[in-house]
């Protein structure tokens, strides 16, 4: 009697034993399964951390095309190019003519674009005539209330009704000279996007105020169209003083100057404005991008590096909880 009594005891006893191994295989398996998840996920962010780093790295380390510096040489076939719309209200033809004879000494032919022909197809379609050197005479305003968003003004008169499309897209904007004389103005949008071709090597100079403060939105909007270089003022400049800089510049290339030094040889500060000749050329373009590509980098760095401090964290405190775990049910 005593051993039948006996049997469903040790029945149930292995029957718990049973249930206590398969309830440890089933825990095993999960935190086995959660840890795999786990993990899994970390390798995907480490993953996804490694590639914007290495995306990062790459567009540092990609090389930059050369930069060819900008001299007048006896080549033949030069062409340059003088718009000038300012001789609308500020005519000079004394700084046409010298600056027309320099660039012919030079070797260059030269065209000539009075206020009549300074129309916003002329800047659209100016790329396409391959000149080395454009000479743009004249006035720059601000559009949109944006006071360091500047544009280049023509002479063509404004009209809602005229480049409608450009209009609506910021191309083009309204910029009164003088009250009561309002003139399409070409923006840097016009500028990247409108004019045909590409002012590869050319090296263009603005005479008009401000191109070269602020955020210098004419400039890059030139230099991202592919020119070498781009002479402007970094503040504002009167007319007279515009003219005589430019035409001292224009003769220090004539003599074989290269673009940095003509600048400091027209060197000088308007005594009534105190506007200063400057320059911005496609190496300094590429050196800020250097700069905004290497502060990115850094920052993935440091973010990867945060990241992997923390991930670690959680792994080992993972792996005491684990542990710690193990050792209750152990005893």
């Amino acid at each position: 009697m005593q051993r039948l009594r006996c049997v469903p005891n040790r029945l149930l006893a292995r029957l718990t034993q049973f249930r206590h191994a398969v309830a440890t295989r089933m825990a095993k398996r999960r935190r086995r399964v959660a840890e795999s998840r786990r993990l899994g996920k970390l390798g995907v962010l480490l993953a996804l951390l490694l590639m914007a780093t290495l995306s990062s790295l790459a567009m540092v380390v990609s090389p930059f095309p050369a930069l060819q510096p900008h001299l007048i040489t006896g080549e033949s076939s030069l062409k340059a190019v003088l718009i000038d719309s300012l001789s609308l209200t500020d005519p000079d033809p004394l700084f046409i003519s010298n600056v027309t004879h320099s660039l012919s000494v030079a070797g260059y032919s030269v065209d000539y674009y009075g206020p009549s022909q300074v129309t916003v197809d002329l800047f659209r379609n100016i790329a396409l005539q391959n000149y080395r050197i454009v000479i743009i005479r004249g006035h720059t305003a601000t559009y949109q209330g944006i006071p360091t968003s500047l544009s280049i003004v023509t002479s063509e008169s404004y009209s809602s009704l005229k480049h409608v499309y450009e209009q609506l897209i910021g191309q083009v904007a309204p910029a009164i000279v003088r009250p009561g004389n309002t003139f399409f103005a070409i923006t840097p949008a016009f500028i990247r996007d409108a004019i045909k071709g590409n002012l590869r090597d050319t090296l263009v100079v603005q005479m008009g105020c401000g191109t070269l403060t602020g955020n210098r939105d004419i400039a890059n909007a030139f230099i991202d169209k592919g020119a070498s270089a781009f002479v402007g003022w970094n503040n504002t400049v009167s007319s007279w003083y515009t003219d005589f800089a430019t035409q001292k510049f224009v003769a220090s290339l004539e003599h074989g100057q290269t673009v940095a030094e003509a600048v400091v040889s027209a060197d000088g500060l308007d005594p009534v404005y105190g506007g200063k000749l400057a320059f911005l050329d496609s190496a300094a373009t590429m050196q800020d991008q250097f700069n905004i590509r290497m502060t990115t980098i850094l920052g993935s760095m440091i973010i990867l590096s945060v990241s992997l401090l923390v991930i670690g964290r959680l792994v080992r405190d993972d792996r005491v909880r684990t542990s710690f775990k193990k050792r209750i049910q152990t005893a």
